[in-house]
């Protein structure tokens, strides 16, 4: 082996190595997310849905600057996410909070029904489609491709489906209410579908080697803290 060859070999160990100057990666680890939704009550996962809702809004636009309108081979809505308003969808949560005034004035009835009928299907709308978005844009395996990628519609509505059934489970009695934070389930799925595009995009389309944050962050940390604290106080103060 000559000194050339050598010397190519340690520049090309010296790229692909993992050092604290590595960027970070925009992957989020799964377990990150289920450990943060389980001990915030499920309350990060409102935070998780708009950051994610922006981060491919600002995805969509770095396409379209550069005249893509999908990255490589993988399905991505971009001109759909380019256009879209992540806080107008992340205030759909609220809409219940911010109609809360309107129980005191002669078209309370009305409301009611709307928040009792219309909302939910308007969320789930905003869940699904979220999804199903995220199954399209898993890297293609061809033949060896995962049945998210292959039926992403049917995927979506699943995940969808999964986040109000178990937000009802908030009504049951005793303890039992606690398992409303199986919620944290199908977002952490998403999230695992969201990585692997993210990876691809990446090595394969960026051509960059970047780090996965594994670490929790102070605030992260002090949430989890803080709700593990509260959950203790929920789960051993005497009825």
């Amino acid at each position: 082996m000559t000194q050339s060859t050598l010397t190519r070999s340690t520049e090309a160990n010296s790229a692909t190595e993992i050092n604290r100057k590595t960027p970070d990666s925009i992957r989020q680890p799964v377990w990150h997310v289920a450990v943060l939704g389980f001990f915030s009550f499920g309350l990060y996962l409102i935070y998780w849905f708009h950051k994610t809702w922006s981060t491919l809004k600002a995805h969509a636009l770095t396409l379209e600057k550069k005249g893509l309108t999908q990255s490589g081979d993988n399905e991505f809505p971009v001109q759909t996410y380019a256009r879209s308003r992540p806080w107008l969808k992340t205030l759909t949560f609220f809409v219940p909070l911010l109609c809360s005034p309107l129980g005191f004035t002669p078209i309370a009835p009305v409301v009611a029904l709307a928040l009792k009928f219309v909302y939910p299907v308007v969320m789930l709308f905003l869940f699904a489609n979220l999804f199903k978005d995220i199954a399209s844009m898993i890297p293609d395996r061809g033949a060896d491709s995962s049945w998210a990628k292959t039926n992403s519609i049917q995927a979506g509505f699943v995940l969808g489906m999964a986040i109000p059934f178990c937000l009802v489970l908030a009504g049951a009695n005793g303890m039992a209410y606690l398992l409303y934070l199986l919620v944290v389930i199908p977002v952490s799925v998403a999230q695992g579908w969201l990585n692997q595009y993210w990876e691809h995009w990446e090595t394969k389309e960026l051509g960059e080697v970047k780090a996965l944050r594994t670490a929790f962050t102070p605030l992260e940390t002090i949430l989890i803290i803080v709700g593990a604290l509260g959950l203790g106080m929920v789960m051993f103060t005497p009825n």
